[in-house]
């Protein structure tokens, strides 16, 4: 069974993409959602784990 680390949001960037970091292993994307979605690794992490997205209350508003 392959480990599971939640993602959190980190920041919506001025190109309209969305910043994540796993503060397990460090793992950093960019999420651009539609029209056009593009997901570039940043810093790949623990490329054996499962990572998932996790948005905290408000944090969308920061």
């Amino acid at each position: 069974m392959r480990v599971i680390h939640e993602m959190k949001f980190v920041a919506r960037l001025a190109s309209g993409a969305d910043e994540w970091s796993c503060p397990t292993c460090g793992r950093r994307v960019t999420l651009r959602r539609l029209p056009e979605p593009e997901l570039t690794v940043l810093d790949p992490g623990d490329e054996s784990a499962v990572h998932v997205g996790v948005i905290e209350p408000d944090a969308r508003a920061a």
